[in-house]
Order: structure tokens, then C-alpha cells, then sequence
């Protein structure tokens, strides 16, 4: 089987159990058998361009989001006037006090010719093992804008259109450091509201230690900001110097 016909099976299974349908309901949806859809999934047969739009359709998803391959030969992404974002992936952290569990997520980045000043991005939202990030709680898609001090990108959730983040990025300095800034969005039950997030963004996969859980966290002098300025605000001071694996 070819990486991308895989990739493509991969992300329609992924996809599909997200929304809750089992796979004799969804080979109904799209007019085909088990046997064919189980196929499609393990990536053992290639998928013609009119069932890849029924499927797209079926999942009410964007075609582009099945095919999303990144070859290795592909031209390295770069979000245009700034050389930080200059990688295919990026490793995101926050912490979720709610269950007091650490997140970790895997920002992809892929060339876009229709923007020159931004580059498409897609976030799996809750990863386990960042190698099987297909395997995750959500996948958002959009595209990220990039200036000489901060970066932007609003993203929609690819399973429940309604749902968009916003992420906001002070660049770091140096340009190997982690980048620091704020996720904001409606937060997952019980706690239905407007949320904003610190959160760390790393080109390298961070090494989970006594600094990074100091870093990763809320500290003393952001509460007292906070407190003072009624703001949440995040400063890149103390990031420089966090650990890789």
C-alpha cells in the first residue's frame, strides 16, 4: 500500500468514529459494503476521487482534509516573514487543571501557494504517543499567519464545524526556544464557557521534568498580572531554557 492511500484510510476511520458512526452504518451512507469501506480504512485499496467526495460529503467534512498527505519531498512549509515556523510539525503543550492532566497536541503545518503571508495548519487536539497523532480527542484545521513578533491562527473543529479555537503566539527570540501565548475557545463540559489557555509550542518534543512542570503551569507573577490587570498575559522569560528529550 502507498503512504498516502494509508494516510487517507487512516483519516476517514478516524474520522468516522469521531462522529459515532459504526462501519455498517457508514458503508450504507456512502452506497458501498463493509468489505470495500474496511479496505478503504487499512488503506489496502486506492479511493477514486468521486467516492472521496462522497465520503467527504457523508462526514461533512472538506475534501482537503482526507487528502492532507505531506510527501517528504514536498516543499518545507513556511509562514511568510518569519523563519520560526519553518518545520512540518510542532509539539503543543497546556495543562488542564479540570483533570489535572497534561495535554499534548501535534501542530502540522503544510505549504499553502493560495497564501503567501500564512500556511495551512492542522492541530490533533489530545495526543497520546506523538507518532499516532491520527489517534487523538479532536481534529482542527485553518491556517496560520505569521509576523516578525506574533503569530495567529483561528481553527475549526473538523468534526463539529461549530466549535473554532483561536491561538495566539508570542515568537520567541531565539528561534530553536519554545513559543509561548494563549488558546482560546468555548471549554469542553462541564464547563460550557469562553476559556483562554497557556500554552507552550515547541519544534522539538519537550522533556517532561521539574522545569517544564513549573513552566507549563500558571505562575505566581502571571496570577499577580492577572489580578492586577484584570488580563490574562503570558511572558516568554522563563521558556528559553526548557529541556528536549
Amino acid at each position: 500500500m502507498s503512504k498516502i492511500t494509508e494516510h487517507v484510510g487512516q483519516r476517514i476511520r478516524t474520522c468516522r468514529k469521531k462522529k459515532g458512526y459504526t462501519i455498517e452504518e457508514f458503508s450504507k451512507m456512502i452506497n458501498k459494503s463493509k468489505a470495500t469501506l474496511s479496505k478503504y480504512e487499512n488503506g489496502s485499496i486506492a479511493i477514486d476521487i468521486d467516492t472521496l467526495l462522497d465520503i467527504a460529503e457523508a462526514l461533512e467534512m472538506d475534501l482537503s482534509h482526507l487528502v492532507d498527505y505531506i510527501s517528504p519531498k514536498s516543499k518545507r512549509p513556511a509562514a511568510h516573514g518569519n523563519s520560526y515556523f519553518n518545520s512540518a510539525y510542532f509539539y503543543v503543550y497546556y495543562y488542564d487543571g479540570r483533570g489535572r492532566r497534561l495535554i499534548k497536541s501535534l501542530m502540522r503545518l503544510s505549504h499553502n501557494e493560495d497564501y503567501q503571508s500564512s500556511v495551512g495548519i492542522t492541530l490533533y487536539k489530545g495526543v497520546k504517543d506523538f507518532s499516532d497523532y491520527d489517534n487523538c480527542e479532536n481534529i482542527y484545521s485553518g491556517t496560520l499567519e505569521s509576523f516578525d513578533a506574533t503569530s495567529h491562527a483561528t481553527l475549526i473543529n473538523q468534526i463539529n464545524k461549530s466549535e473554532r479555537i483561536h491561538l495566539l503566539l508570542m515568537n520567541p527570540m531565539q528561534r530553536e526556544a519554545p513559543a509561548v501565548g494563549l488558546l482560546a475557545g468555548i471549554g469542553d463540559p462541564p464547563y460550557f464557557s469562553p476559556v483562554a489557555i497557556k500554552i507552550v509550542v515547541s519544534k522539538y518534543i519537550l522533556k517532561e521534568d521539574d522545569v517544564f512542570n513549573k513552566v507549563i503551569m500558571i505562575n505566581k507573577n502571571e496570577l499577580k498580572q492577572y489580578k492586577q490587570h484584570n488580563m490574562m498575559l503570558v511572558g516568554p522569560e522563563n521558556y528559553i531554557s526548557l529541556p528536549t528529550e
